[in-house]
């Protein structure tokens, strides 16, 4: 469904949700030597603080 300016709404999550996600998301970042996540690390990291989904990467969630 489009919006009142045409385009789709995007995913959205609660700020509660954000924090959960980028309270260890960033760990290390600035640090000499860091190396980036792979896509499954990344994928399990997404799984561990409650996400899910195709714009995850993931399956959907189960109700």
């Amino acid at each position: 469904m489009a919006g009142r300016h045409g385009n789709e709404r995007g995913y959205v999550m609660t700020l509660d949700m954000l924090w959960h996600l980028a309270a260890r998301w960033y760990e290390g970042r600035m640090d000499y030597g860091y190396v980036r996540r792979e896509p499954a690390t990344a994928a399990q990291y997404f799984r561990e603080v409650g996400l899910s989904g195709q714009f995850w990467g993931l399956p959907a969630s189960r109700p």
